[in-house]
Formats: structure tokens, C-alpha cells, sequence
């Protein structure tokens, strides 16, 4: 089963997990690995807020792929400050 035959292109038609789950069979933590080994086989599988109607898709566009980008990195940069006084602990 390849997962990207159930993830649809552009962002108005993003699936959430739940979907996914309906459609595959697979629980919800076989279907983010999935989606995870995808993407390391190099697949563009772009994610969604909920409060946007969330989910995944393939982009329809680079500047679709662009906004996921820059949400990813957004929550990267948020994650490292969070991090940054427990790792600032260790080090004392």
C-alpha cells in the first residue's frame, strides 16, 4: 500500500488522520509513519492546521509547498527556544 495514493494534491483538499485511517485500515501511528518514510523517500506530503481544515496533501504548486516550509520552520524555531533553558540546566 502506498500511502501517497490516498493523500490528495493541493491544500483545499487536505485528508486528516483520521480520514487516512477510514480509507487505509491503518492506525493512526502506522499512518504517520508512513507519511514520515514518504517523505524520506523524498514525497512532498505538506500538513495543515486544523484550524484551516487541516491535513495532508501534495502541493499543487511550489508556493503551496512554500507555506508549508515556512510553518515547519516556524515550529522548528519554536521547539529550539522551548528547548533551549532545559538544555542550558544540563550544561550547568
Amino acid at each position: 500500500m502506498n500511502i501517497l495514493d490516498f493523500i490528495p494534491f493541493g491544500k483545499q483538499n487536505a485528508v486528516s488522520t483520521e480520514y487516512l485511517k477510514a480509507v487505509t485500515g491503518l492506525d493512526m501511528r502506522t499512518i504517520r509513519q508512513q507519511i514520515a518514510n514518504a517523505r524520506m523517500r523524498g514525497a512532498v506530503i505538506c500538513s495543515s492546521l486544523r484550524s484551516e481544515g487541516g491535513g495532508y496533501f501534495q502541493p499543487e504548486s511550489p508556493q503551496e509547498a512554500a507555506e508549508y516550509v515556512q510553518t515547519e520552520r516556524c515550529r522548528i524555531e519554536s521547539a529550539k527556544a522551548a528547548l533551549a533553558s532545559a538544555e542550558e540546566y544540563i550544561n550547568q
